[in-house]
């Protein structure tokens, strides 16, 4: 680790790191060991995993592993390998990352749960040089710092073979250097912010939208160099489109399924969020929600040859999932305002330490019926396994409360810029997942919330202590 710290010092005329160095002694022992902690606590986690792969497995993690292994066979992005179709569902940038562990430590699970381990790590890591952006308090660093390593949801989907953890890392480096331009306007670094952004878009799309919501960041700076904003603007816009562009022509080209940049987002939209209102509204279960709405949709696809193209399939699931969601447009707009994204993980890290199972349907629970309910679903009444976890459940919510109350100090005090940076680059991670949440969804959002949550610890503590200062000089009197 310390050989990696002073690699990123050695180029930090290109990085935001340039005042690493500035930290006293004392702040850099405490930063080691924080990171030492949330190392062990995330390679720990996966214990069971280096010998259970089928552990770290989620329904998704299939979809990942058969295109990074059709890389190695094929030397072609495919679903799998010898099927010789092209992929479009899942963008390249986490099945390129398991290609690269594959060709060089064979087809096992073991070095990807270790870089997937370095890197949380490494998030941890940054959340320290990130917090020096909003404050010169070295212990709220380190606390928010601390926030993160022990965050439940970062330790437990650590060693899963999703995306979550890996694109994590690159969102909360595009905020570095988002920062940083802020900081500096130095055009080069919101440059870097853009090609860090599109590569976080290879590994989730759900990073594409983000563009717009930095646009509007970048343009309120300053009323008073409107032309000059409006300029980087633009050029970031370009800059973005010109990176995500190439993949959507060779899915239109190759795939022949559209000019889009992936083919999950119909589906998802289809088969996961309208039918999440859907069933919201009538009560109906999901599952069968979702298997009455597969047959409907292969009937329309078997009358209708233009549906022979997956352009025109995609086309179908996104047009309908629309209409259906607009049914219920109060359901669809409170719906996408999902608070349960940002409850603790407990459940992954129940089944990571092969405590309980997974495949319960207790998602499809607390959408139908809340959060209560999916609890109680899912212990089936044996909640005394919770207990090892209660410090950590603990934790987070502390650190929602001091997040809260930084966030109400802002908006108090009219310091909308920063309610713009929040909803940039934490509320936006929140909402885009839409109806079907879950709490890997918030991995993105937790860092610039862990920092708040140290800035609002620090104005809770001062307001204590200005409070008994009070209470003392009236009774002194």
């Amino acid at each position: 680790m310390k050989i990696l710290h002073k690699t990123l010092l050695f180029f930090s005329k290109y990085t935001p790191f340039e005042n690493a160095e500035a930290s006293s002694i004392r702040t850099q022992k405490i930063l080691w060991g924080i990171l030492a902690v949330a190392f062990v606590l995330r390679i720990a986690v996966a214990f069971y995993g280096f010998t259970d792969a089928s552990l770290l497995m989620r329904p998704d993690s299939v979809s990942y592993i058969n295109p990074a292994k059709a890389i190695l066979a094929d030397e072609a992005y495919n679903t799998a390998p010898g099927s010789y179709c092209p992929e479009t569902t899942r963008t390249p940038g986490y099945p390129l990352f398991l290609s690269f562990c594959f060709l060089l430590f064979g087809e096992n699970f073991i070095m990807p749960i270790l870089f997937m381990a370095c890197i949380s790590t490494l998030t941890v890591w940054l959340t320290f040089y990130t917090a020096r952006f909003f404050t010169k308090n070295e212990n709220i660093q380190l606390l928010a710092t601390a926030f993160m390593a022990l965050n439940l949801t970062a330790i437990v989907h650590s060693p899963l073979i999703l995306t979550d953890t890996f694109f994590a890392f690159f969102t909360t480096l595009q905020l570095f250097f988002f920062l940083k331009y802020l900081k500096t306007q130095h055009l080069k670094n919101l440059l870097l912010t853009i090609v860090i952004s599109a590569f976080a878009t290879y590994i989730r799309p759900a990073n594409m939208m983000l563009i717009f919501p930095l646009i509007v960041v970048i343009l309120f700076q300053s009323p008073l160099n409107f032309k000059k904003y409006l300029r980087h603007a633009t050029i970031a816009f370009f800059i973005f489109m010109v990176l995500i562009t190439p993949w959507m022509c060779r899915n239109a080209i190759c795939a022949k399924v559209g000019f889009t940049f992936d083919t999950i987002t119909g589906t998802t939209l289809y088969y996961n969020n309208a039918v999440a209102i859907t069933a919201k509204v009538t009560g109906e279960n999901s599952e069968v929600l979702r298997e009455k709405w597969a047959i409907e949709a292969d009937s329309a696809f078997a009358c209708d040859s233009m549906y022979a193209l997956p352009a025109a399939r995609e086309s179908y699931y996104r047009k309908q999932a629309i209409v259906k969601m607009m049914e219920y447009p109060v359901t669809t707009l409170t719906m996408f305002f999902r608070p349960v994204t940002l409850i603790p993980d407990v459940p992954t890290g129940l089944e990571l330490l092969k405590v309980t199972t997974t495949g319960r349907g207790t998602f499809d629970v607390i959408n139908r019926e809340g959060l209560f309910a999916g609890i109680r679903h899912y212990f089936n009444g044996n909640y005394s396994v919770l207990c090892a976890f209660i410090p950590l459940i603990l934790l987070v919510g502390f650190t929602y409360l001091m997040c809260g109350v930084q966030l109400f100090k802002t908006l108090f005090r009219g310091e909308g810029y920063t309610l713009l940076l929040f909803a940039a680059f934490a509320y936006y991670y929140i909402f885009i997942p839409g109806p079907v949440s879950m709490p890997r969804y918030q991995l993105p959002a937790l860092p610039f919330i862990m920092i708040l949550a140290a800035m609002g610890f620090q104005t809770t503590w001062a307001f204590i202590r200005h409070r008994k200062e009070t209470v003392a000089t009236g009774s002194a009197r």
